[in-house]
């Protein structure tokens, strides 16, 4: 008689914050993040930049990734966080349907795609840091507290990156420490 297989399981979806100084650093952390994801069966979901979009593309392509094969598959998902951020952000204030919608949307895309029973989404995301260089920083902490409600509501792991760049010191360590409540982990390079 065969043993039962024993999967391991799952760790709890995380939330994590990334802050840099080098755009490499948050590179090899975002391309590492997305091919863990995909290497283990799971899908991943990118909302950035167009110049972060295309850096992780040429990024996952030198780790032996088959990108455009991930996007037709639907295994990829990369879309523009400006654009993005405008469909549920009204003036200082954040439209929470319509982030539920929007982000929901894009992860259950991303599930169905993993189609695993035990699948999940890594979602990198730009919005907040936009927002926290703009000096929207109540609005950058709004955001994060609903991407937790994404956390809590989907099997996501989500990671954030924020450029040390906006960081103007003393004047933001409270702001700073806020933004690290929001996040189950917190790394900085």
């Amino acid at each position: 008689m065969a043993s039962p297989s024993r999967e391991k399981p799952l760790s709890p979806p995380s939330h994590e914050i990334q802050f840099y100084s080098e755009d490499a650093v948050l590179l090899d952390r975002l391309s590492g993040f997305v091919e863990a994801a995909l290497r283990a069966g799971h899908s991943a979901a990118v909302c950035a930049t167009k110049s972060s979009r295309d850096d992780l593309v040429y990024a996952l392509q030198g780790r032996g990734l088959d990108v455009d094969n991930l996007i037709r598959r639907r295994k990829y998902i990369a879309f523009d966080a400006p654009e993005t951020l405008s469909t549920f952000t009204k003036g200082e204030s954040l439209d929470r349907p319509k982030f539920l919608e929007v982000l929901g949307g894009v992860i259950t895309t991303g599930a169905d795609a993993a189609r695993g029973i035990r699948s999940r989404v890594a979602l990198y995301q730009e919005c907040s840091s936009l927002l926290w260089a703009k000096g929207r920083d109540e609005t950058a902490i709004q955001l994060e507290h609903l991407l937790n409600e994404l956390v809590n509501r989907y099997d996501v792991d989500v990671l954030c990156g924020y450029s040390l760049i906006y960081f103007h010191g003393e004047e933001d360590s409270h702001v700073m420490q806020r933004l690290c409540a929001e996040h189950s982990a917190v790394n900085s390079e």
